[in-house]
Order: structure tokens, then sequence, then C-alpha cells
């Protein structure tokens, strides 16, 4: 799609019509692992989390050329220590995705419409959004 690559502000203006899009008609709900990435499911049945809506953003932003990287974010739960197996049973996670654009990578959000966008034009990644 040669128009989301005009300028900085084609591409968000892309960006955000897709997250719209994936966060207004796909609601919260849980889907079997098998179905993770398949754009015909989510068409289907309009239903997924954070993971299969980042899923699906990351597919449709590569078709249209953007170079995406996915996203786990990990909440300790304000454990003292943590094990391997913390991060697959005893912890909260969030899935988000990074899109690269022409200012660099920015970090999209996938529950709301959230966009790692500064007042001031720069854009916010993941590693940015942590401090």
């Amino acid at each position: 799609v040669k128009s989301a690559h005009v300028d900085f502000d084609s591409e968000i203006r892309y960006i955000s019509t897709l997250q719209d899009s994936a966060i207004m008609g796909i609601s919260h709900y849980y889907n079997p692992y098998y179905t993770l990435g398949s754009v015909k499911y989510y068409y289907e049945t309009r239903r997924g989390y954070c993971y299969d809506r980042a899923a699906l953003l990351e597919k449709l932003l590569r078709y249209s050329g953007f170079s995406t990287r996915h996203v786990f974010i990990y909440f300790d739960n304000n454990k003292e220590h943590l094990g391997k197996m913390d991060f697959f049973r005893h912890n909260s996670s969030h899935a988000m995705m990074e899109v690269k654009t022409s200012r660099g990578w920015m970090i999209v959000g996938t529950n709301c419409n959230w966009l790692g966008l500064n007042q001031d034009g720069t854009v916010m990644s993941i590693f940015a959004m942590r401090e």
C-alpha cells in the first residue's frame, strides 16, 4: 500500500486506522492457540485477546510493507524472586507490538487506541516506554 508510506503523517493515519479496526472489531475472548495469526479466523469470529490483536496487526502491517516486532510485557506481581516458570504460569502478561515508522520504532496498543507518539512528534519504542 503505497499511500501508507507517503510521509510520517500517512504512516500514522494508516497504523491508527488498522489499530482502531482491530480494537473495535475483535472482542476480548479466548481463542485456541492454533488460531494465532489467522486473519480468516479473526474475521469470522471477531474475537481474541491482546496477543491475537497484536498478531493480526503485525501481519496486516507486514503485508503493507512495514517491519514489526512482537512485544510481551510480564508483570511480576511484586514477587521477591522470579523463576523461569513464573513467566509461563504465575505472572500477568500483556502483548503489544512495535512498528517501524520513518521516524523509528513505535509501540502500538492492542487493547485501546494508544500509539507511542509524543506531542512533539517523536515516537516511543518499548525501550523508551520502560524508562
